[in-house]
This record gives structure tokens, C-alpha cells and sequence, in this order.
């Protein structure tokens, strides 16, 4: 009867247990699926910081030059991966130190004798990445390879851009790394990343890329095999860059394999590595060079039957004047390939090959003397446009600036079509590449060369890139009395090649449209590309004074005219017609300040001469702005090859000759206050080269009535958030300018990094705000005006310091002598206050 009276309580007590449990297994189960989340959430805010840290390191030009050397000829090279027995001219065992080697394997020769074609022989080969595995031992394997050029962008030869290849080379493939490769940059931009803010990346600097590399090569969960070419064509300091190679060099998990001339200053520090020297090597190689394409000629093998010992001779004859030098072989197998085809006997044919100087400054001589004097002029331009070209060589743009709007492919049919397929626009690329080759070898003996190169973005039309045959071509044609000889040919002729180049961009705009299969993204890439083109152009012959201003603004007026009807025909719908500000440039993915009219577009370019000219027509232009001031669109720029150049400087200084307000308004600050947070911030790490155009336009402003009460602003991101929330405001949501700006944005402006100016009360007045508690950072400082000065120019230039400091007491001695009802500073003061309101 109890136990019948007692057996609610039980079932009940049975019941709370069981909900209890079930509690505790529920709050179990619901904490391993928070765990799994938070650690899910967590690998995605890495894989971002990681992607965007890596990507921040790519550069457009890292593998061009790669791509643009010659592949080797056939069944030549593949002696390096065997034992070195060749004619008792032994070699380091490269396969040794590919296996169990360490240090460095120095490959070096004679200019010209295959260097570079050998190093990529090597990198792109499958048997090297065999061997390496064996030495690596199981770890991880990586095997970046950089091939430095003289004639390229300035990425292409400095050791900035080495370094930022070859860290993207390495973490992109092991991106796990990047957090104990950049802690600092890593931490810091997970914080932001956890709290919904875009990363923030800061500008590469030398130094940070060098601590980032010493990181690097000092991980043991990898081994890497470095292969560098070209170290004579570093633009820096061949002792430094040898001495920092030794030094990577001692590491167990790091070796390298590089290639140079043999200069004192390698000669010095690898002559006890392991090495070869090529033109010793390669008598093999050219023979098979040789014999492939001189003895397999239908006219050479009908000449080798009538007298085969003869012509044995001659053979032998050409491989042992070539003295292990494979590009004077390649150029002398040319020349009598064109004898060949003109049906010279053998005994034509030596009398050729005994004309061949035996070294290469001659043997150029001798290629230039044989272009016939007909085509005397038109070569004498073509080599004039190629040097003027700077770095970007581009088939189509000096095709067009020699050949002007009378372009045999361009006034054709093909060209003006409504409706290219993607055949015909191939076939005209085709057919110009075709006839530049054949006017290269007509004009300019054969030493300018076109490269094909493949884009998947810009397509047929970005393909051809022109380049000399190799690197001594340029030595030989920088001396004074061959420049000069080549310059005569066009002493009579009213023709300038910088003008011809910047026409050729707007004749280009005007022929060669890209309507069809996704013609708006292509023809918008396409503007882009060839604006890009003449600015860099059109800024670099103003400020030489090679085309005069009115040249450069008439050609300006023309190209915008041309890239309207592109728009028009190509990528402009009915919706945007809508837009407050239609105009081409609204399509181009420079991140910018958002653009009133052309105007705003040529200030944000750089292009002075065009922005006098419209002021000078209309005063009126430089102020009524609607939203950002003419003056911020030249100072306020991401990109440091136009920010902070002579262009910046003097389209700036246009603009305050023409009353341009520094103390002007826009999205809270004055375009003065966002400069002197330019001038504490990404001017302390970008050099000396730069100093002068900071202290110059620090000088303009002051003098054109610049607030004196006006430091820094206060945080560390207010550029970088200004620019976002204008391009989001407007609507402009494209993934690659957030990437541009993340890439290109502002460095730190934190505490540690002004600890030494707090020494100094004199010039000092920190007022320390808490920049974003809720996202746990650093406390960021506001600097007054001279604390600035003395940060950004005292170190490096204490006379530009002391100029500008005395310039700011004068100002001030004057403001306080000057008697008005209100004070000046008062005034600006009720302006700023109202203009923000």
C-alpha cells in the first residue's frame, strides 16, 4: 500500500531526472555545435585575412618576364640533370645539390650565353621538383623562382619586388603560414575581421618585407629551393644583394640556385659555391642548334651532298666562332638561313659567316649597317618609339604611332566592322603582329622582337609586347654615337615619337572597337587600359617638355571625345543615362574620390597641363564643387607612382594658384587636415626621394592660408573609411577596388610609432583618444601641427624642417598682428564649424 502511495513521488523524481539529463545533454550537444561553429567561423575570418594578406603582395608584372624568355631548343640543356663528363670540362654535380646539396649553385657566363633560358629550363622542368623531393625529406616543398629585368617595371628589378614574389610564390601555396610569416599584420587585421571590418593592409615597405622573409626562410615545417635569374640586372647594389643572399643561405631549410654575369661583386661572394660556367658548356648544345637549323634546310642538305666535307667545316666553322655564346649563334643562323633562301652557294655562305664579328657589340654594328637605307627612317622611328615607350612596350600602340591613322589594319574593312566575332578580332591581331614582324626585320635588323603574351582579361588586343633580343641590344644602342647616328635618319622629318605615341592611343579608341560577345566588360577594360596609357605618357613627355602643354591638352580633349563614343557604342545603357555624372570614366575601376566631370578625373591623373588649361578658361571651375573639392582629387590618391611624384606636386600647385581654399570641407575634415595625415603617415616610410615634394606642397598650402591650429586626424583608418563610404554610397561595389584600397591604404598611426617626437614638449601637444574600444586596438594620437613637421621631415631633412617650422611662426606672428574684429583663426574656425553643419 506504501510503495502504491509512494510511486508518484518516484515516477516524478524518475521524470525530473530524466529532464535534467536531457537538459545537460541538450546544453552538451548545443556547445559542441557552438564549438564546431566558432571554429568554422574562425577558419573562414583566417582564410580571409590569409587571402587578402597574400593577395596585397601580387604585382601585375611578376611573371612576364618568364613568360617572354625563349624556350630551349630541343634535346638542349637536358646535360644539366646528368654526370658533368663533357670533354673534361667538368661542372658542380647539379643534381647532387639538387638532391643533398645546400647553399648556393651559381650559374654564371658571358652575356648572351643562355643564362636565362637555362634557369627556366630548370624551374619548369618536372625532374628538378623529383630531385628537390629527395633532399626535402618528406617536408613540404616549395620551389619560387624570380627572374630579374633591367628594361622592366621597376617591381621587375628591385628587391622590393623579389621579396613580394617571392613571399606571394610560397603563401599562396601555403597560406597556413601566414600568420607566423606577418603576426603583426595577421593579428591585428583578425580583430578587424571578427568585428565586421574589412582588413587593412599597409604598404609594403622594404623593411617589413625583409623581417616578413627572414620569418620565412626560418619555418621548419617546409624546405624551399629559391631559383633567381638574372642578379646583374638588379637595380640596386650588387654587393648588398649578394652578402643578404649568403646570408639566407645558412639555413638549413632554405638553398638557392642563381644566375649572373660573372661581376666582381658575385664572382666575390659565390666564388667558393658550387657552380658552372656556362659558355665552357653549351659547344653540345648549339651544335644541335646548329645542325637543326642549318642542315635540315632543303638548300643546306643539297649543298652538304655536293661536297659533304665542306660543308662539315663550315658547320664546325660557326659552332667554334660562337665561343659558347648562344644568342650570337642564333643571330649568325638567321643571317645565313636568309642566304639559304637566296640561294647562296656554300662558298657565299662562309664569306657571310667570315663577315660575323666574333663578339656581339660588333656583331649589333654590323646588323645595323645592313638595314638598307630605304628603310633607314622608318627604323630610326620604331627604335625611338620603343625607348619611348618606357616599360610597356605595347605591339599595338607604337604598330599605330608608326603607321598613324593610314594602318593598313585599321583603315581595313575588318577593323570598323559592327560585329567582330571573336575569330576576326584574332585574325586582325594576326595579321598586324605578322607585318611588325616583318618591319622589324626589315628596319631594324631583327633587333626588336614581338612576344606574345597571354591575358584571359584584356584578350587579343593587350597580347603583343615588344622587347630586344636580349638585354645587351639596349647597352649597345645607349652609347651616344650609335644613338645619335640612329636619330639622324630623322633630323629632316616633322615627326616626334612621344606625340606619335599619345595620338596612337586616341586612334586606337577610334578603330578599335570591341562590340559582340561580352563587348561591355571587354571595350570597359579596354578605355581603361589605353587611358592608363596615355596618362603615363602624356604627364612624362609634359613634364620633360618633349610635347608642349597645348599638344598634350589637345590630344587629352581628343581621347576623351574618342572614349565617349566607345562608351556610347559599347557600354553606356539607357539607366545610365540617369546617372548625375554619365561620362566614361565612371567605368573605370581606379579607386578615386568620386569624379564631377573630366576634370576631377584629370587632377586625380596627374594631368596638370590639362587642368591649367580649363582653369585658365574658367576661374570658376576650382570652387562650387558639389561634393569633393578639385584640390583633394591631387591630394588624396592611393596610388604613390602618381601621388607622390612631380605630377602630384604640380597639379596640386595648379590648383592653389588658382585660389584653391586648402581649408575647404569635405565629409568632415579639410582637404588640409586629411594632407597633414597624409604627410605624419605614409610619408614617414616611403624615403628621402619623396621629401621634396612633401615639404613642397606643405609650403604651398601653408602659404595659401592653411588652418595653423590643424594637426592630424585623430585614428588610424580615416583616409581608408572616407574612401569606402563614398564608393559604397555611390553604389560602386566592385570587389577589386576594396582590394586596391586595402592594398594601398595608409599605414599605422599609432603610439609606438611618434614615441620618439613626445621628447620634445615644444612641439608636442598629444591629445591620446581611444580609437575603437569595442574592437580592443591600439590607442591612436592626434599631433598638432609641428609635431607633424618635426616627425615627417627632421630625420631626414632637418634644413626642409627648420624652412617649413619658421614659415609656420611667420604666419602665425602674422595672424596675431593683423587687427579685426574677429580673429582669423576665430573666423575659420566659425567657417569649419558651419561647413560641417
Amino acid at each position: 500500500m506504501e510503495s502504491l502511495l509512494d510511486l508518484p513521488n518516484t515516477v516524478r523524481t524518475d521524470i525530473d531526472n530524466q529532464f535534467q539529463q536531457l537538459a545537460r545533454s541538450e546544453h552538451l550537444e548545443h556547445s559542441k555545435t557552438r564549438a564546431v561553429f566558432m571554429d568554422h567561423t574562425k577558419t573562414q575570418l583566417d582564410s580571409r585575412v590569409c587571402h587578402s594578406i597574400i593577395e596585397s603582395l601580387h604585382f601585375p608584372t611578376r611573371t612576364v618576364r618568364h613568360e617572354t624568355i625563349p624556350e630551349a631548343h630541343k634535346r638542349t640543356f637536358e646535360w644539366i640533370f646528368r654526370d658533368p663528363v663533357i670533354d673534361g670540362k667538368p661542372w658542380s654535380n647539379f643534381v647532387d645539390w639538387l638532391k643533398s646539396g645546400d647553399g648556393i649553385y651559381w650559374i654564371n657566363g658571358k652575356a648572351g650565353s643562355g643564362k636565362s633560358t637555362l634557369m627556366k629550363f630548370i624551374v619548369d622542368h618536372d625532374q628538378t621538383s623529383e630531385l628537390l623531393g629527395v633532399w626535402a625529406q618528406g617536408t613540404s616543398l616549395e620551389t619560387p623562382s624570380f627572374f630579374f629585368w633591367k628594361h622592366g617595371h621597376e617591381d621587375q628589378r628591385s628587391q622590393e619586388g623579389l621579396l613580394r614574389s617571392l613571399l606571394y610564390d610560397v603563401l599562396r601555396k601555403c597560406p597556413a603560414l601566414v600568420p607566423s610569416v606577418f603576426p603583426d599584420v595577421w593579428e591585428r587585421n583578425f580583430k578587424l575581421t571578427s568585428q565586421n571590418v574589412s582588413p587593412v593592409l599597409s604598404t609594403w615597405t622594404l623593411t617589413k618585407l625583409k623581417h616578413a622573409f627572414a620569418r620565412l626562410v626560418t619555418c621548419k615545417t617546409i624546405r624551399i629551393s629559391f631559383f633567381l635569374d638574372g642578379l646583374d640586372e638588379y637595380e640596386g647594389d650588387h654587393v648588398e644583394l649578394a652578402e643578404y643572399f649568403g646570408q639566407l643561405a645558412c639555413s638549413d631549410h632554405v638553398k638557392l640556385c642563381v644566375s649572373s654575369r660573372p661581376w666582381p661583386p658575385f664572382q666575390d661572394a659565390f666564388q667558393n659555391c658550387r657552380g658552372l660556367k656556362l659558355q665552357d658548356l653549351t659547344s653540345g648544345d648549339i651544335k644541335q642548334y646548329v645542325e637543326d637549323k642549318i642542315n635540315e634546310n632543303a638548300n643546306m642538305a643539297l649543298l652538304k651532298r655536293r661536297m659533304p666535307v665542306r660543308s662539315n667545316f663550315f658547320v664546325d666553322n660557326l659552332i667554334w666562332k660562337a665561343e659558347g655564346v648562344f644568342l650570337w649563334v642564333t643571330l649568325v643562323v638567321k643571317s645565313l638561313l636568309k642566304g639559304l633562301s637566296h640561294r647562296n652557294d656554300l662558298e657565299t655562305l662562309e664569306k657571310r659567316l667570315d663577315s660575323m664579328p666574333p663578339d656581339l657589340e660588333n656583331l649589333y654594328s654590323h646588323m645595323l649597317s645592313s638595314i638598307d637605307s630605304h628603310d633607314m627612317e622608318k627604323g630610326s622611328k620604331l627604335f625611338q618609339l620603343f625607348e619611348a615607350c618606357d616599360s610597356d612596350k605595347d605591339l599595338q600602340l607604337i604598330y599605330v604611332a608608326l603607321n598613324g591613322a593610314t594602318a593598313e589594319a585599321l583603315s581595313s574593312p575588318l577593323a570598323m566592322s559592327e560585329h567582330k566575332s571573336e575569330e576576326l578580332q584574332q585574325a586582325q591581331f594576326d595579321s598586324m603582329f605578322e607585318e611588325m614582324n616583318i618591319i622589324l626585320q626589315a628596319c631594324c635588323g631583327g633587333m626588336i622582337e614581338v612576344t606574345i603574351l597571354d591575358d584571359e582579361i584584356y584578350k587579343s588586343w593587350r597580347q603583343g609586347r615588344l622587347s630586344y633580343i636580349h638585354r645587351t641590344v639596349s647597352d649597345f644602342l645607349s652609347k651616344p654615337e650609335i644613338w645619335n647616328e640612329i636619330l639622324r635618319h630623322t633630323s629632316n622629318a616633322s615627326w616626334f615619337p612621344q606625340k606619335s605615341l599619345l595620338s596612337s592611343s586616341v586612334i586606337c579608341l577610334e578603330n578599335f572597337i570591341l562590340p559582340g560577345l561580352e563587348a561591355r566588360k571587354e571595350s570597359v577594360y579596354y578605355v581603361e587600359y589605353q587611358w592608363a596609357c596615355f596618362c603615363d605618357h602624356a604627364s612624362d613627355f609634359a613634364i620633360r617638355g618633349v610635347v608642349s602643354d597645348d599638344d598634350c591638352t589637345n590630344l587629352t580633349e581628343d581621347f576623351d571625345r574618342a572614349a565617349t563614343n566607345v562608351a556610347h557604342s559599347c557600354f553606356w545603357n539607357q539607366s545610365d543615362a540617369k546617372t548625375k555624372f554619365n561620362h566614361w570614366s565612371n567605368y573605370i575601376t581606379q579607386p578615386t574620390l568620386p569624379r564631377q566631370d573630366f576634370l576631377s578625373l584629370t587632377a586625380d591623373c596627374g594631368l596638370w597641363f590639362y587642368v591649367k588649361h580649363r582653369l585658365k578658361e574658367d576661374p570658376s571651375l576650382v570652387a562650387h564643387r558639389l561634393e569633393v573639392p578639385l584640390l583633394a582629387h591631387s591630394l588624396l590618391r592611393f596610388e604613390s607612382s602618381i601621388l607622390y611624384t612631380e605630377l602630384f606636386f604640380m597639379t596640386a600647385s595648379v590648383i592653389l594658384s588658382f585660389s584653391a581654399d586648402p581649408n575647404e570641407v569635405f565629409r568632415g575634415h579639410s582637404c588640409w587636415q586629411y594632407w597633414v595625415t597624409i604627410l605624419h603617415t605614409k610619408g614617414q616610410v616611403l624615403g628621402p626621394r619623396y621629401d621634396h615634394n612633401f615639404k613642397a606642397i606643405t609650403v604651398e598650402m601653408l602659404r595659401a592660408g592653411a588652418d595653423l591650429t590643424l594637426g592630424c586626424l585623430k585614428g588610424r583608418t580615416a583616409l581608408r573609411d572616407l574612401y569606402r563610404e563614398l564608393w559604397t554610397e555611390d553604389g560602386f561595389r566592385d570587389r577589386y577596388v576594396f582590394i586596391f584600397i586595402q592594398m594601398h591604404h595608409l599605414v599605422d598611426h599609432s603610439e609606438e610609432a611618434w614615441r620618439d617626437s613626445n621628447q620634445n614638449d615644444k612641439f608636442c601637444r598629444h591629445e591620446r583618444v581611444l580609437f575603437a574600444e569595442r574592437e580592443n586596438l591600439p590607442f591612436g594620437e592626434r599631433h598638432c601641427l609641428k609635431a607633424v613637421i618635426e616627425d615627417a621631415f627632421r630625420e631626414r631633412d632637418p634644413e626642409g624642417a627648420d624652412e617649413i617650422l619658421q614659415l609656420i611662426e611667420e604666419l602665425e606672428a602674422k595672424e596675431a598682428s593683423e587687427e579685426c574684429e574677429v580673429p582669423i583663426r576665430e573666423r575659420k574656425r566659425k567657417r569649419l564649424e558651419e561647413d560641417v553643419e
